[in-house]
């Protein structure tokens, strides 16, 4: 007899992996070969009882002298359970099931302050409704699951605003619009603007650059954030409101220590790196920019200020990461969170052959980047604005 039974999966998981007050608690691991010598134990003691059953099984169907052949993962005697080599994988999977319980606990805190922003600070009564229909848009909404959960947040809190009037006969269809850059495979409304030509040598982005570069993407910045004002001016009524996040950076602080800005000077010195070992050219990397920048709340007021189709009805500097449990930021699976959003900007410009070398070299940086980066988180990163028309 010849077995293919997948004998490696257990019957059940064993009962212990879930019990919190287990010695075996499984708690933030999903394999026994990332977790304590207790859980190895419990995942030991569950396989002997399904062999002995499966033995056993086999034994009533095969006759004396009659043969099995088993073939199934195993390790060599002597080898620990740490050293299994489909330990890295799962790993792998454990630290990116990980980042998604962190990214979901930052979308339920700012979940919470849409609720408050909109039930505190939306007037139903002073819109004048043409027709029984509010429109809201998401005008960042990449692609994946995470948008959908951004909007049911904001659909939420809508009905609980008409809910705490007592207008939920009067409530209105709700229409979602969701937009992107033209890169999205769904949308092509958006296109990426130029910084300017300040030239920014070796650099590709602005937070390590001399000032003078800094001082264009601030001046891109402002002028991009005067034409996103007057089109969403143009769209929505009086006393409508926007609620916009984006990265930040706290008021009088260098552009140097912003998170983003770690992250990208590891990737930058990962290129710099490239050039000199022939990987890529010089004027690659000379050509090459970001166009990406966070403001300060101080820059943020100034700009709706200036614009004067909004009011500001409540603005914080908030820190996702303080929302998480949890030991210090995982760097290296932050670098591959930051690979699935900026690989194809990589590789649109520098080629496909040569983005696995640039994000092998950067999470050889992990340990350089690791205080840098929790010392960026202390004052705030991500900027929480309402808005309301005037």
């Amino acid at each position: 007899m010849y077995s293919s039974f997948a004998l490696y999966w257990l019957s059940k998981v064993p009962e212990e992996l879930l019990d919190n007050g287990s010695l075996a608690w499984n708690k933030g691991k999903i394999h026994y070969t990332i977790a304590s010598k207790e859980i190895a134990n419990v995942y030991a003691a569950q396989f002997a009882k399904d062999m002995d059953t499966f033995f056993n099984a086999r034994a009533d169907e095969i006759l004396v002298g009659g043969m099995m052949i088993l073939i199934m993962p195993g390790l060599a005697d002597g080898v620990q359970y740490s050293q299994d080599p489909r330990r890295p994988f799962f790993y792998a999977f454990d630290q990116c099931l990980l980042g998604m319980v962190k990214l979901r606990t930052s979308s339920d805190s700012v979940k919470e302050m849409i609720k408050d922003a909109i039930v505190g600070k939306f007037d139903i009564t002073s819109l004048s409704f043409s027709s029984n229909t509010i429109r809201i848009a998401d005008l960042g909404c990449s692609v994946g699951p995470n948008t959908f959960i951004a909007m049911q947040n904001v659909l939420e809190a809508m009905e609980m605003k008409f809910h705490s009037q007592n207008l939920t006969s009067e409530m209105p269809e709700f229409q979602l619009f969701f937009s992107d850059h033209t890169s999205n495979d769904f949308n092509s409304f958006f296109s990426s603007l130029p910084i300017g030509n300040t030239f920014c040598r070796r650099r590709i982005q602005y937070t390590s650059a001399p000032k003078e570069v800094i001082n264009a993407y601030t001046t891109q910045f402002a002028k991009d954030m005067e034409t996103f004002f007057n089109a969403r001016a143009d769209e929505i009524e009086a006393g409508g409101m926007m609620i916009v996040t984006l990265p930040a950076l706290p008021n009088m602080h260098d552009h140097a220590h912003h998170p983003v800005g770690v992250l990208f000077l590891a990737l930058e010195q990962s290129l710099v790196d490239m050039v000199k070992a022939g990987s890529i050219s010089e004027d690659e990397l000379d050509s090459f920019n970001l166009p990406l920048y966070s403001p300060s709340p101080d820059e943020m007021n100034q700009l709706v200020e200036k614009n004067g189709c909004f009011s500001i009805e409540r603005m914080e500097l908030t820190n996702p990461a303080a929302k998480t449990d949890g030991p210090s930021i995982n760097i290296p699976a932050l670098i591959m969170h930051l690979r699935a959003g900026f690989e194809a900007v990589f590789t649109k410009h520098f080629g496909k052959k040569i983005v696995e070398e640039l994000f092998e070299r950067t999470l050889n940086k992990s340990a350089e980047i690791s205080s840098q980066f929790e010392a960026s988180l202390e004052n705030g990163s991500q900027l929480f604005l309402v808005l309301k028309r005037k």
